[in-house]
């Protein structure tokens, strides 16, 4: 059965153990389908076969290629939040120390599913639906982090430009190293591993908005207060 929610479909998860057996191993095949073949070409019968499921079969639990791949969209959206996390530390705290783990959570998720990474941007740059969809998102976590990064630091303006837009700046470009990195690595004549990147980009995110400090990174990857000064205290003079 599927509930209709606006333009997508999500369907309902089933009640006996078989049914979600049978429901986990169906998108177990439409991740690997979806890897090889990317949006576009996903097709049910590919998924069905995948599963060793008759297309019927395969249409009880999803009615259509829409309520598949929303379904996996979703999946995918937990997973990179998860990974992105900054995993306890106290980015009041320790900013430096958060932005690298969170940005190294989401550049091995991205490694490792690179060819799903692929798939939902094409079907981001292809499909109006998932265009919106991966919009609001994008949006929601500028949002987020604008607000954490005012409240924990008293930041909300950097050289005069509003805390979301550099906030909007920021994420694009550990989105797009992602994808250069990891989506068209093959296209590259050298590999970034994620702890790498994960230092680089954490120290641009840093000093964008730490503009004034000095990085004195610690052997574990973390980072020293510079001067001992608290990081609110020092956030308050990018006001």
């Amino acid at each position: 059965m599927a509930l209709e929610l606006g333009r997508s479909v999500v369907t309902e998860v089933p009640t006996t153990s078989k049914g979600r057996r049978t429901r986990t191993l169906i998108l177990s095949a439409a991740r690997d389908v979806l890897a090889e073949r990317g949006y576009v070409a996903l097709r049910m019968t590919d998924v069905a076969a995948r599963a060793d499921l008759s297309l019927g079969g395969l249409y009880r639990y999803f009615p259509n290629k829409d309520a598949l791949f929303g379904e996996l969209v979703e999946e995918l959206s937990t997973e990179i939040g998860a990974a992105a996390s900054a995993h306890g530390t106290d980015f009041s705290k320790d900013p430096y120390t958060a932005m690298y783990l969170s940005t190294r959570g989401f550049l091995e998720y991205y490694r490792d599913h690179r060819d799903l990474m692929d798939a939902w941007f094409e079907a981001v740059t292809t499909d109006e639906r998932y265009r919106q969809q991966w919009w609001a998102t994008r949006q929601a976590t500028a949002r987020t982090l604008a607000g954490l990064v005012e409240q924990c630091h008293g930041i909300n303006e950097v050289d005069g430009v509003s805390g979301e837009l550099v906030t909007e700046a920021v994420i694009s470009l550990v989105e797009q190293s992602a994808y250069v990195w990891y989506a068209k690595e093959s296209m590259r004549s050298e590999t970034v591993c994620p702890e790498e990147g994960a230092r680089l980009l954490a120290r641009i995110l840093y000093l964008t908005y730490f503009s004034d400090a000095t990085i004195d990174l610690r052997a574990d990857g973390g980072i020293n207060p510079p001067g001992g000064v608290p990081w609110a205290a020092r956030g308050a003079s990018r006001r």
